[in-house]
């Protein structure tokens, strides 16, 4: 069972057990197709959990870099860079918040960025 418990009284040396069994109502085939299901849907679950993680990875770096830019760390670049890398951080945001680009589409974005 899942979970068998004894208790015995000290005075009287009475002596009781509880035995809890896990129970279903689902047959062998319920289970069975909530398992292929299960299946199926990793492999898009395994996808949505990348296509998240990229994203969160790029906007963290999006606000990285344009809190480089507000704070004047990118001493290296002109004027102009620092207005192409801002048009650069709007374009991918614009990428990251449609939810029909593909994972592919955002990767590619990124490392254009």
């Amino acid at each position: 069972g899942l979970l068998s418990v004894t208790a015995k009284e000290n005075e009287s040396g009475k002596e009781q057990s509880v035995t809890i069994q896990g129970s279903s109502n689902l047959s062998e085939t319920d289970i069975d197709n909530m398992l292929e299901e299960a299946e199926k849907y990793a492999s898009i679950d395994k996808e949505q959990k990348e296509k998240s993680d990229l994203i969160l990875t790029a906007t963290n770096y999006c606000r990285t870099v344009e809190e480089k830019i507000e704070t004047d760390e990118l001493t290296d670049c002109t004027e102009d860079e620092k207005k192409e890398i801002q048009s650069a951080i709007s374009n991918l945001r614009e990428i990251l918040l449609n939810d029909k680009e593909s994972s592919e589409s955002i990767k590619e974005s990124f490392e254009k960025f």
